[in-house]
């Protein structure tokens, strides 16, 4: 993917019309996966990890005449940190959670995004459509590190956990454009994904489990709002601030690779992956032409 973006750089930087901005995101907000069972009056395992990110934003928009293309990457300056939250529930014994604990955390995360899109002027007005479609992957990775299950007292300080997770979102996008004037403009932004792939792995140290799912049936959005100010002609500042949501389902697949149970393997267990973010962005842009 990384190749896709530097041919597509300098292929269009061979022309002239196009600017790049530099920034920096704070992420906040979670990345999550269920699984449940009707066997034994049924059950439900939850695992939440924390996204806190502050993230290296670069991007890079080519305008022609007749289209757009955008292309964008990010990644974190620094190592994730928080608390991993492990919840399980047996409805057999009582609705409520039967086995919770909670472990420390390090995490990467980067994201990469193209679209093509066409911009169309509202008569008599400063204002702007902007619609088309795009793709963005990103890609999450987690070790978790000692744990903690209150209700028993019990805590531990080895490694206990390695999760990763990387999501697939094909969109399409709807933008609406207001230039105030010279120095401002405003900028409504909402993508919506009818299909979402997404792949985990979780390899559970402890109990030497390996757990991969991959999920295909769900949604996405995101919603955010811009505000630009012109320094000049070729220098701007752009303060965004964006929520998104996706959700998806699929099957996962068990296997214990060591320990008592070694060799045994379990398949067709539902599974939902669930991501939400919630980010505020500072960047500079540059002109090229």
């Amino acid at each position: 993917m990384k190749k896709i973006f530097i041919f597509l750089l300098l292929l269009t930087g061979l022309y002239a019309k196009s600017e790049i901005n530099v920034g920096v995101d704070k992420m906040r907000g979670s990345t999550s996966y269920t699984i449940w069972g009707e066997d034994d009056g049924g059950w439900k395992s939850l695992l939440e990890f924390p996204l806190e990110y502050d993230l290296l934003n670069l991007e890079y928009i080519y305008r022609a005449d007749k289209f757009n293309l955008h292309l964008n990457y990010k990644q974190n300056l620094e190592k994730g940190t928080g608390t991993f939250e492990d919840s399980d529930w047996i409805y057999s014994t009582k609705n409520s959670v039967a086995l919770y604990s909670q472990s420390d955390i390090i995490s990467d995360y980067k994201s990469f995004s193209t679209e093509i899109s066409k911009t169309k002027k509202l008569k008599d007005s400063n204002s702007s459509i902007n619609y088309g479609i795009g793709y963005k992957e990103q890609e999450i990775e987690f070790n978790a590190y000692g744990y903690n299950y209150p209700n028993s007292n019990s805590i531990g300080y080895e490694k206990s956990l390695e999760y990763s997770v990387k999501y697939m979102i094909p969109y399409i996008k709807l933008e609406f454009l207001s230039n105030e004037n010279d120095k401002i403009s405003f900028k409504t932004n909402l993508l919506f994904s009818p299909v979402v792939k997404g792949e985990d792995r979780d390899n559970h140290n402890l109990r030497s489990k390996l757990s991969t799912s991959t999920s295909q049936k769900g949604y996405s959005y995101e919603i955010s709002e811009e505000t630009t100010y012109n320094i000049n002609k070729d220098l701007a500042l752009r303060f965004k601030g964006s929520y998104s949501f996706l959700k998806t389902e699929g099957k996962q697949k068990q296997y214990f690779y060591s320990g008592e149970f070694m060799g045994e393997v379990y398949e067709g267990i539902k599974n939902e992956l669930k991501k939400e973010e919630y980010s505020i962005e500072i960047n500079i842009r540059k002109r090229l032409e």
